[in-house]
């Protein structure tokens, strides 16, 4: 009952505007009828066109707040660089946290007697943006599959929405408390990008302004989240945006500089991991925002699986290869929402069970 009245409260306080608007749109609906149906100045053709026009009006009203109302509290897609407003209700719909700030069950530092762990560390991928249910990560699909065979085996998700390969780096260090036995490293071509974060959040602020010098109008398409979900989707601001932070972050590839940091940070964590005698498994997902970005970033994905196969990661997985046969479309979480859904999940999941399965029977022997 308690949780009833505080949707309520919580649908009035929300729409409160929009029911405003609805009410005053209706009542002078009404009185435009019955002002005409009393005045008799007006001819019978122009008393027809008012009540035209008003009923044309109510109805542009009503139908704009059944959409408003939809995008509000119906539709369900994530935004994957945050432009759009339903995204912060797909956040709230869909993430929830345990203590240690992970979207995972809650961490347990004791080992069990003969646990097995292996931690999955990433961005915002390992995360599950995209994903509703965290039981439909490659994390937790692997987890269960893995249990059918190996029930001492636990999985912990690490992922870091958001995250470079240095901060993930650091992170994991931070916990090696947990005595982790096994790494699983997802990667994506956004990682090396510690040098252009400041400048990538620059530039997503001041993409995200409205082409409008309205401040009235700007308003509008700020608060309405149907009039916002329409202007990213018929504008060309959000598909600008994101190519070119894909081509900033593909032109670090080929800046020496930064890739030689970026080859010896990752380096070195396996060499730790391998003298901590823990091995690694990486699976390198490629970009999905579109069939043309996959092929265009083809070349810095074959570097980057040479190295880490070079660096000696005890397997590594071309992702790229295993999802060639499928469109883009298919593999994408939504329109807005490059990340990848639960059916490349499941493909990942697949892909890194026999890897980690071998290298699980090799630790016994």
């Amino acid at each position: 009952m308690n949780s009833l009245f505080a949707r309520s409260l919580y649908f009035v306080r929300d729409f409160k505007w929009y029911g405003i608007v609805l009410v005053a749109t209706l009542a002078v609906a009404v009185a435009t009828i019955l002002l005409l149906g009393k005045q008799k100045k007006f001819s019978k053709k122009t008393t027809n066109s008012l009540l035209a026009l008003m009923a044309s009006i109510t109805t542009l009203v009503i139908v704009f707040i059944i959409g408003e109302a939809y995008f509000r509290y119906v539709y369900d897609q994530s935004d994957g660089i945050g432009f759009l407003l339903v995204n912060q209700k797909w956040h709230d719909r869909h993430i929830i946290f345990n203590s240690d700030f992970r979207r995972d069950q809650e961490f347990v530092i004791d080992k069990k007697p003969n646990e097995y762990r292996l931690a999955v560390i990433g961005d915002s991928i390992t995360f599950g943006m995209g994903i509703k249910n965290p039981e439909d990560r490659f994390s937790n699909i692997l987890e269960t599959q893995l249990n059918q065979k190996y029930p001492s085996v636990t999985v912990y998700n690490l992922g870091l929405s958001g995250t470079d390969t240095n901060e993930q780096i650091d992170d994991f260090l931070g916990l090696d408390f947990f005595d982790f036995d096994l790494v699983v490293w997802q990667y994506y071509f956004n990682d090396i990008n510690t040098a252009t974060t400041s400048a990538q959040i620059s530039k997503l602020v001041g993409e995200k302004k409205r082409l409008t010098y309205s401040p009235l109008l700007r308003k509008f398409f700020d608060s309405s989240f149907l009039a916002d979900f329409l202007y990213w989707r018929f504008t060309t601001t959000y598909d600008h945006t994101f190519r070119s932070f894909i081509e900033s972050d593909l032109k670090l590839y080929h800046d020496p500089s930064i890739l030689d940091g970026h080859k010896r940070s990752i380096e070195k964590f396996i060499n730790t991991l391998h003298q901590r005698q823990v091995p690694i498994v990486v699976i390198l997902f490629p970009l999905l925002y579109s069939d043309d970005i996959r092929e265009f970033s083809a070349d810095e994905y074959a570097t980057m699986l040479e190295l880490f196969t070079a660096f000696g990661a005890d397997a590594t997985i071309n992702f790229a290869e295993a999802l060639a046969p499928y469109k883009t479309e298919k593999l994408k979480a939504s329109i807005f929402d490059q990340h990848p859904n639960e059916f490349v999940h499941q493909k990942a999941a697949d892909l890194l069970y026999p890897e980690i399965s071998q290298i699980i029977e090799n630790q016994k022997k």
